[in-house]
């Protein structure tokens, strides 16, 4: 089982790399994200390489800032390679830069 509240500390360092402060909603998707990522690791289920998820990152300044702060997280969990590390971190990537594009700023959607 993943709790939540040992992963907590990650939203303040996520908010201090976007330079803005996350809302509760954001905060219970991230780390609802985080822990199907962790426990899909456990688990072996890990996340295919996907040309989108490299796309979001690629050129985006923040993503090694936040890929050298989830991959001791991710380490952590099993027993993954650099390659399996990547996807899972470029797919959290993906989630956090979704928060973005969906903000309530963008009037199509609120």
């Amino acid at each position: 089982m993943v709790k939540k509240e040992d992963y907590k500390y990650l939203l303040k360092d996520i908010e201090k790399i976007i330079n803005q402060k996350l809302s509760i909603s954001e905060q219970e998707m991230f780390l609802c994200w985080l822990a199907i990522s962790i426990s899909r690791i456990k688990l072996g289920a890990l996340i295919d390489e996907m040309e989108l998820y490299r796309q979001i990152s690629e050129n985006n300044w923040l993503y090694p800032i936040f890929k050298d702060m989830l991959i001791p997280v991710l380490k952590d969990v099993g027993n993954l390679n650099e390659r399996e590390l990547e996807n899972e971190v470029l797919f959290l990537f993906s989630v956090l830069n979704a928060f973005a594009y969906y903000s309530k700023a963008d009037e199509r959607l609120s």
